[in-house]
């Protein structure tokens, strides 16, 4: 190995042999002549690989650090992107973010003047939101949970709902966290963005929205926590149980079904009433 010294900057040459000569390899790389061409280089750290992560918008994600290599750096982008749901759009990545924040921050800030004005009953969404109330009931009798779920929109029209049995009968926190948990799984095959989920469990509310732990409730909590994640905009707000009767009464009406019910833009008859009620 030899080393060529041209201008102002060292190149490293390799020597190889090649059918019996000597053939001169620069291990420079070719695009910007500025670092040796490893695989860190390449794919990282080139100016040509650093507009192209810009293009996808993940440049803030790839940063390399003391000690990365290839496996790590990819590692750590895909969890940034995964768990902290960076968008891979080329337009405005971080315009877009600052625009979800105000949104949710405005909505939030709206669902918390109506419930603290002191009201006891279901009340509309923001415009252009969707409020999903969730209940469940215990039934020990069986040894099963009913669940039920119902969709309603900015003007509190009734879109869809839903009855079922999960089986298992655990303590009250773990009931209602599975509740959410199957509602959850619901609706994101439906719609995952401007979405209000209410649940008249204070205790669900707080281990959603705060920090975690290592019980089975938190286990199942991540889980929601996980499903939340495929949501672009979405609140996790207590009611109390007066604000959630509709729901309360799918949960119930599990009692008298069998198997898994869904209702799609007409009501079943035994919440029409309290529906046309609350719309007012």
């Amino acid at each position: 190995m030899a080393e060529f010294n041209g201008g102002s900057r060292g190149v490293l040459l390799t020597s190889v042999a090649l059918a019996g000569k000597h053939v001169e390899i620069s291990t420079v790389c070719s695009w910007c002549q500025m670092a040796e061409e490893d695989d860190m280089h390449i794919l990282f750290q080139c100016c040509f690989a650093r507009e192209l992560w810009e293009k996808v918008g993940l440049a803030e994600l790839v940063t390399v650090l003391p000690g990365d290599n290839v496996m790590t750096l990819l590692k750590r982008v895909r969890n940034g992107w995964v768990w902290n749901r960076i968008n891979t759009s080329s337009f405005g990545v971080k315009a877009r973010m600052f625009n979800m924040l105000e949104e949710w921050n405005r909505a939030r800030e709206d669902m918390q003047k109506r419930t603290d004005s002191g009201s006891r009953t279901w009340r509309k969404p923001p415009e252009g939101w969707f409020k999903i109330s969730v209940d469940v009931v215990c039934m020990l009798r069986t040894g099963q949970m009913g669940v039920g779920c119902v969709i309603r929109d900015e003007c509190g029209h009734f879109m869809r709902a839903r009855s079922q049995v999960v089986q298992g009968c655990l303590q009250s926190r773990e009931v209602e966290v599975i509740g959410l948990r199957e509602a959850l799984l619901w609706i994101k095959n439906w719609r995952q963005s401007k979405c209000i989920f209410e649940s008249d469990s204070k205790v669900l509310e707080e281990a959603v929205n705060g920090e975690g732990g290592q019980s089975y409730f938190h286990t199942i909590v991540d889980d929601c926590r996980d499903i939340l994640k495929h949501f672009d905009k979405v609140l996790m707000m207590f009611v109390p149980r007066s604000a959630n009767t509709v729901a309360h009464l799918l949960a119930k009406a599990t009692y008298s079904m069998s198997g898994l019910q869904e209702w799609l833009f007409t009501a079943p008859e035994f919440i029409i009433c309290n529906i046309a009620s609350e719309e007012v």
